[in-house]
């Protein structure tokens, strides 16, 4: 099964293939404004260079969110270009649970936490537990700001994700700590993983029901594990 997977949700941007579970190729950009902007083209190349035709592929995996306005518009609008007129299945994919699938696996069990900047010192995150290749899900996507989130004294809990160099020092501050080089692969590819997983749960996909998810400001609520 060939699955490609996109996402301009924030920060940065890649596309990645999939045969079966396996990464076949990945194209990421550090820039998601830029890259939105070339993601039909970008999405050509990795086919191209996979020496695949759009229609060789079986699904596509799309981030929906949270994230940038602009940029989960962009790549909802262009999957379902792609998508609709082949008649192929997509699957909308949390751009945190995407994250959360693209970490380096453990042995050991891990709580973490993937961040991604909601800007003026907060953040879109969500808790995982991950043992393995296995990610389990343990809280719902929300926005809070960066001082509220749980420090991380416990032993194998995890923060992660690209923010601002203020978002970090406040974070110290309330002696909650990032850590770097979590990802084995793009955001993309985790977004393709999570699509191959819903595909086998019997979902069709359909493409007419791809939504963003944006994630407006409510009631902040802390998400403790």
């Amino acid at each position: 099964m060939n699955v490609v997977g996109l996402d301009s949700s924030a920060g940065s941007g890649s596309v990645a293939l999939l045969k079966n579970s396996t990464v076949v190729r990945e194209i990421s950009s550090p820039k998601s404004e830029s890259f939105s902007r070339s993601l039909l083209a970008t999405v050509e190349k990795l086919l191209r260079e996979s020496g695949l035709n759009v229609s060789d592929v079986d699904c596509f995996g799309v981030t929906t969110g949270p994230g940038s306005f602009t940029g989960i518009r962009i790549g909802v609008a262009t999957v379902f270009g792609i998508a609709f007129p082949l008649g192929k299945p997509v699957y909308g994919v949390s751009a945190l649970e995407a994250m959360a699938r693209a970490a380096l696996p453990s042995e050991k069990e891990k709580t973490v936490y993937p961040l991604i900047d909601a800007g003026r010192g907060n953040v879109y995150t969500a808790c995982f537990r991950l043992r393995g290749e296995e990610l389990k899900r343990i809280s719902e996507d929300s926005i809070q700001p960066v001082e509220t989130l749980p420090k991380n004294t416990e032993r194998g809990t995890v923060f992660f994700g690209a923010l601002p160099e203020t978002c970090r020092k406040k974070m110290e501050e309330a002696g909650i700590f990032i850590t770097e080089n979590i990802a084995q692969k793009s955001v993309a590819a985790g977004a393709a993983e999570s699509a191959i997983i819903i595909k086998q749960k019997g979902n069709i996909g359909d493409v007419f029901l791809l939504k963003p998810n944006y994630i407006h400001r409510g009631p902040v609520k802390n998400i403790y594990c």
